[in-house]
């Protein structure tokens, strides 16, 4: 056996690796060669599992594709994306504790794509901080600026990559869960069977100047965000892509931030004090908040004073893989999503409220929006990655909030349709879909078409101009 082909001199039997080799010399072969192959055959393993981790992935919705009728009358001209970032550690892990959660960055590194990612700061105006010249929403592929978060080379990188290089494969506070980017995936690859394969409304192979994409300052959103282009936009089989295949991903700084309720506002911490002191005196819900608590005790759980922490730690556990005390069944987790859905639904519970803690946020989407039905932008795919309170408060704000916490992974979706025998800003359509579910807005009845689920953009554009705060800074004053 000629061992010097591979630098290597070294032989052992071959029918020690009959079941990975096909190939020896003499009856026995190099251990240079054994060492390539059982690499290769490790990645292919590699490979198969992370595939079907993301088809197993659990989401709200279980279904592999979309399952509710389109209009033929109709063509589908944009499509917002609003979710909630994958399973994440627990906000309060400790440092021994973060070893039982799986938050390895450099998982999102190993899935192949055309894509790479440059994180860009903004201001509440939608310009690029320290470049007033440029407004980034028009065109999101041509300039590089700010931060970079991604090398291309074909693989997916992220800031998590340069904030978590040292820490391994643990998880520091908030962080994403592989699973969370496997869901993420997941979402993706349902989004691109309906709105690449079936529609037609995106371009197979990633085009910038398509694509829209937001997400709050965090690691597990932004994170989040690329594992859905990376499930939407996985690696093509082209022999060439543009050099400007780059998706810059929006930031606003945390004070600016307006994509979930903000502490800031004076205003708003007023009017949620007083909805919780009016809530806490009626009888009948402290009665049913001290009989759950008492159930919690009996199931090795403790209320700390927030059902969606409760909720959330819950999950974390569960997603990790974590066994739960065996009193904490099914029905205890739904018992407290519906508590947790109660308290974020009481957190929203006026209409002044809703405008200043999501009218900002719901004005942006708007906008961008009337702007894609007026042909002012060639943006076709907007993605916006939150938290559980972004989705909570704007679905109550559209008052259609189903009064369960936010699940992991959640999306809201707003398509925006025109109707086939014109461009005018009357003859388009909005369709609201939260979990694969469509949703009708109450606002909307009279004015909407097929069953309710189809509201006018300008009636839909009325609404949500009537959240939007006017002067955001007077009306938080007291």
């Amino acid at each position: 056996c000629d061992c010097a082909l591979y630098n290597h001199s070294i032989c052992v039997p071959a029918d020690m690796y009959s079941r990975l080799l096909r190939v020896g010399c003499a009856g026995t072969v190099c251990l240079a060669s054994v060492s390539l192959l059982s690499r290769s055959t490790s990645a292919q393993d590699d490979s198969a599992r992370r595939t079907a981790a993301i088809s197993s992935a659990e989401l709200p919705h279980q279904r592999t594709t979309y399952t509710y009728v389109d209009d033929p009358a109709l063509k589908i001209k944009m499509v917002n994306i609003i979710t909630r970032h994958g399973a994440r550690a627990p906000l309060n892990i400790s440092e021994r504790d973060s070893r039982l959660y799986k938050c390895d960055a450099s998982a999102i590194r190993s899935f192949p794509t055309d894509l790479s990612f440059n994180k860009v700061g903004i201001t509440p105006s939608g310009r690029v901080k320290g470049r007033p010249d440029l407004v980034l929403e028009e065109d999101s592929g041509t300039h590089s600026v700010g931060r970079g978060m991604v090398a291309g080379e074909g693989v997916a990188r992220t800031q998590a990559d340069e904030r978590y290089a040292s820490q391994g494969p643990y998880c520091t506070v908030g962080q994403l869960l592989v699973e969370g980017m496997y869901q993420h995936v997941r979402l993706g690859s349902m989004q691109r069977q309906r709105y690449i394969d079936r529609l037609h409304l995106l371009s197979p192979i990633p085009d910038p100047s398509e694509i829209y994409l937001r997400s709050t300052d965090t690691s597990r959103t932004q994170d989040s965000a690329t594992c859905l282009l990376l499930g939407m936009y996985p690696k093509s089989n082209a022999a060439s892509l543009s050099a400007s295949s780059v998706i810059n991903m929006h930031v606003l700084d945390n004070e600016d931030e307006n994509m979930y309720p903000r502490g800031g506002c004076a205003k708003l911490h007023q009017l949620k004090k007083s909805v919780r002191h009016v809530l806490a005196s009626q009888p009948q819900r402290a009665q049913d908040q001290k009989a759950l608590e008492a159930e919690l005790i009996e199931a090795g759980l403790m209320f700390r004073g927030s059902w969606g922490g409760l909720y959330n730690n819950i999950d974390s556990k569960r997603f990790a893989g974590i066994a739960l005390p065996p009193g904490v069944t099914p029905q205890l987790i739904e018992k407290i999503s519906r508590a947790s859905g109660a308290e974020m639904n009481a957190a929203n519970a006026t209409h002044e409220i809703s405008r200043l803690a999501i009218g900002r946020f719901l004005g942006d989407v708007g906008r961008l929006m009337e702007r894609r039905a007026g042909d002012h932008t060639n943006i076709r795919l907007a993605v916006y990655s939150g938290h559980d309170n972004s989705l909570s408060a704007i679905l109550a704000a559209y008052k259609i909030f189903d009064m369960h916490h936010p699940p992991i992974a959640s999306s809201i979706v707003l398509e925006l349709y025109q109707g086939r025998q014109g461009n005018s800003r009357s003859n388009h359509w909005v369709r609201v879909i939260y979990n694969d579910r469509e949703l009708a807005l109450p606002a909307c009845a009279g004015y909407s078409a097929r069953n309710g689920s189809l509201c006018p953009l300008e009636k839909f554009m009325e609404i949500t101009k009537g959240l939007v705060p006017v002067n955001f800074t007077q009306e938080c004053k007291i």
